[in-house]
């Protein structure tokens, strides 16, 4: 991360290798529309982790395989599917995300 974007972004912190992580600091709180905009790129292709804060370690993790983000409904409430179940997020408690990359970057 150059300086620049440290100065612009403080609050994120960007992994590249086989999946990419942003991590928020504990002053940043994520909006729904934010989080939406960051799922965005999940269309049944890619896992999906998620750690939560305000839980126990044990229970902080979501983990989805070929996740995929369900469009926005009426209730605009953010929810991803594995295709067996439906999880709906809340924007705000989230610490950090994964998203497997479909292929390594080289």
């Amino acid at each position: 991360m150059t300086l620049l974007q440290r100065v612009l972004f403080p609050a994120f912190s960007v992994s590249l290798s086989h999946s990419v992580t942003v991590s928020l600091s504990l002053d940043f709180r994520m909006t729904p529309t934010q989080l939406r905009q960051a799922l965005s790129e999940l269309n049944g292709e890619r896992d999906l982790t998620l750690a939560f804060t305000g839980f126990a370690p044990q229970d902080a993790r979501l983990s989805l395989h070929n996740a995929m983000l369900i469009p926005d409904e009426p209730d605009h409430l953010v929810k991803v599917t594995d295709g067996k179940s439906i999880y709906i997020l809340d924007a705000e408690r989230i610490a950090w995300i994964k998203i497997e990359l479909k292929k390594p970057i080289a």
